[in-house]
Order: C-alpha cells, then sequence, then structure tokens
C-alpha cells in the first residue's frame, strides 16, 4: 500500500513538472547557439514569442582574455554584463566609460557599442540577454534609470553572484540533459528582484544622469597617481592607458574637474615637493630635481624659475637669510 502510495505521488509531481516544462516550451524556442568552454558557456535561445512580456534571449558566463574586445556593433535586445573580477572599457556611440569589479554594464539595444577588456586584469562576467513589453521597465527597476545610465554598481554583490553561478550551473546541465531551463528563468527574475529592492537606498549609479559621479572617479584616481608618483617619469599618453580612455577626453574630465590641466597640476605638486626639499640644506638641487621627476637638474632650475620667478639657489638662499 505504501509502495503505490508512493509511486502514486512520484507519478503526480513528474507529471506537474512535465505540465510546466509544456507551457515554457509554448514561450520558449529550442537554443539557436550555444557552447561549453573550459572559460566561457552560455546558451542563446530563439527570439521571442510575444506572449511573454519578458523573454530571455541569451544567458552567459565568460572569462576574457587580455584585451578581449567586442564590437562595434549594435544589438536588438538589451544585454547586462555583471564583472565579477577585472576591468576594462565600454564606448557607446562617441562616450567611453569603465566597468570594474562588482558592476554592471548595459548593452542597449539599437545603439553602436564596443567593450574592451584590460591587457592587465581581464573581466570575468556573466550576462544575460533579454527582451520584451516589460524590458524597459526592468532596467529602470534595477538602476539604469534613463538611456545614458550605462554603468551601476551592484549593491548586494554576494547574492546576486550566488544566483549567477546558478545561471552558470543550469546552463550546463541544460546543454546537456536538456533540463535546467526554469532554474534559469527562476534565476534571472531573483536577480532583477535582489537589484529593484535596493537600488534606491544603495546603487551607485555611474552613468551620463549623473556624470560628476564618473568623472570624479577618474579624477581622483589621477590624483593619487600623481601625489604618488611624481618622483617618477609621468608620461600623459601613459597614464590615459592605465585608466583606458582616450587622452584628449581625459585630459577634458581632469580640466573640468580642477581648473587646471594634467600638466600643470603635476608641476605644481613638483615645485611644491622641491620647496620643502629645499629646505633641508644638505640636499643638493640634483637631487631635488631627480626626487621631483627631472632627469636633468638644468631643466629643473629652467622650470623652478618659471614657476616662482627665481631659481632654486635663490630660493634656498632666500629662505636662510630670513631665518
Amino acid at each position: 500500500m505504501l509502495l503505490c502510495i508512493t509511486a502514486d505521488i512520484f507519478v503526480k509531481k513528474n507529471w506537474q513538472k512535465m505540465r510546466i516544462r509544456r507551457k515554457m516550451a509554448k514561450y520558449i524556442e529550442r537554443y539557436v547557439d550555444s557552447t561549453v568552454r573550459e572559460d566561457h558557456c552560455y546558451v542563446h535561445f530563439g527570439h521571442k514569442n510575444d506572449e511573454m512580456p519578458l523573454s530571455i534571449v541569451q544567458v552567459g558566463w565568460h572569462q576574457t582574455k587580455d584585451s578581449y574586445g567586442y564590437g562595434p556593433m549594435i544589438r536588438d535586445h538589451w544585454l547586462l554584463h555583471f564583472v565579477r573580477k577585472g576591468h576594462g572599457i565600454i564606448r557607446v556611440e562617441n562616450m567611453e566609460y569603465e566597468a570594474k569589479e562588482s558592476q554592471i554594464f548595459a548593452i542597449r539595444p539599437h545603439q553602436i557599442t564596443y567593450y574592451q577588456a584590460s591587457t592587465s586584469a581581464p573581466w570575468e562576467y556573466y550576462y544575460i540577454g533579454f527582451e520584451g513589453d516589460w524590458a524597459t521597465e526592468v532596467m529602470k527597476d534595477i538602476g539604469f534609470v534613463n538611456e545614458d545610465s550605462i554603468v551601476i554598481q551592484i549593491p548586494n554583490p554576494e547574492e546576486v553572484f550566488r544566483l549567477l553561478e546558478k545561471i552558470k550551473n543550469y546552463i550546463r546541465k541544460y546543454l546537456q540533459e536538456g533540463d535546467g531551463v526554469l532554474g534559469i528563468y527562476g534565476s534571472v527574475y531573483g536577480i532583477f528582484q535582489l537589484l529593484s529592492e535596493v537600488k534606491n537606498d544603495e546603487q551607485i549609479i555611474l552613468g551620463h544622469e549623473n556624470p560628476n559621479l564618473l568623472q570624479h572617479e577618474y579624477t581622483r584616481t589621477l590624483i593619487s597617481i600623481i601625489e604618488t608618483s611624481f618622483s617618477e617619469k609621468i608620461n600623459i599618453q601613459e597614464l590615459a592607458n592605465r585608466l583606458h580612455l582616450n587622452r584628449s577626453y581625459m585630459s577634458e574630465l581632469f580640466s573640468q574637474d580642477t581648473g587646471m590641466s594634467i600638466k600643470n597640476y603635476l608641476t605644481e605638486k613638483r615645485m611644491q615637493r622641491a620647496t620643502i626639499m629645499l629646505q633641508e640644506p644638505y640636499r643638493s638641487v640634483k637631487s631635488i630635481a631627480a626626487s621631483c621627476g627631472f632627469d636633468d637638474s638644468l631643466y629643473f632650475s629652467r622650470a623652478f624659475r618659471k614657476y616662482y620667478g627665481i631659481s632654486p639657489q635663490q630660493y634656498r638662499k632666500q629662505l636662510f637669510e630670513d631665518k
């Protein structure tokens, strides 16, 4: 008797499971492209069924290689990348953004987009592509509040990446066993729900609706590099490469935030340091020049005179005469 009851429960459970699968099959076409590799796995489903207000187009995970790039291209659906490690740049039309660990960058439909991973720390990211009548509202709910929002911070990365890792496992299961599509959809909806619940309080939006946030981030990084490295030979193009920015665009951002050029800011820091070191009588002008990033002491003296109106020797002489 017990065996019969157990068997009956088993049949009912599996029958219900089959009903759900058949119902989902009405809306989800068979995948049209897929791969499972050590560094990349994904499923690209057929395009949307109009009966579904939110249809998943593709899901995947990718450990990119150094300088990996994609595009320029135009997509016909929304595509979110959840960066677990590394950093890189995204170019949308004529603007450039950076996306790094625990951030999401969005590829919007009908925009010319190119993105490239860093050479030193390439991205590891998960991605979700979707479309449908609800897609725009979902994007707003999770933090991409207007058309210029490109990069946002993940407010609860541990929980989000836990669900994304489940999606990765469901992809493998789906491709190997033909099962797991419900898990994919459930995890995607769970991620969207998590992000929508906390966006107002915790998310830092790095898109154009508040461009100063992005500009200040780059400016703070540049100032930090200059203040810790002004004794070295600093090349502005190398700074741009380090931040994965166009040189002109980086210089413009810095000028907007500080009111001076990168070159003038670097000179100011070097000259300030030089005046402090000139107060130490045992230091030679040559050693001070080297400590302030000048290979040639004569060139340093000319730069110092141009900045303060007197030579380093005259400055030091005045200091000790005043004492």
